[in-house]
């Protein structure tokens, strides 16, 4: 009886554990703490900094995601909204993103690829990869915190 209980446990445990699933370490709500946008007329986009007020989120779900950066600079006085809706890939090193809606029409159906880093709760974007940049318009740099 001993064993019969004792084999049941085992193949329990062992069946549990076969189905426990992972979680996708980048899935989740990012709170957007700092971001350096550089492009190549040399003007950038670095907040703080030329940027005086700034919110912004990406939010991540299986292979979807949004964001949205509401900013002011220095001389602005009214908010520039930029945003998009994109399919993503990520393969813990490359983040790729694919938009599917964005407030300019240029990105529409465009890919990008980043670098990202993943550090307890803080994730990097760096990028976009190489020959993407002409197409975004940018080098970027953008650090978020799990909200």
């Amino acid at each position: 009886m001993k064993t019969l209980i004792l084999s049941i446990l085992v193949g329990a445990t062992l069946l549990l554990s076969c189905t426990h699933a992972t979680k996708n370490q980048i899935q989740g709500t990012w709170n957007l703490v700092y971001f350096k946008w550089n492009y190549a007329d040399s003007t950038f986009f670095e907040y703080p900094g030329n940027i005086k007020i700034c919110s912004g989120k990406m939010m991540l779900l299986d292979n979807n995601s949004l964001w949205y950066f509401r900013y002011k600079t220095n001389t602005d006085s009214a908010y520039t909204i930029e945003f998009g809706d994109m399919k993503y890939k990520c393969n813990g090193k490359i983040y790729q993103e694919s938009y599917i809606s964005a407030q300019d029409d240029k990105f529409i159906g465009q890919t990008f690829h980043y670098n990202v880093t993943i550090s307890n709760d803080t994730l990097t974007l760096t990028g976009p990869g190489d020959g993407e940049v002409d197409k975004l318009g940018c080098n970027v740099l953008e650090i978020f915190v799990r909200e």
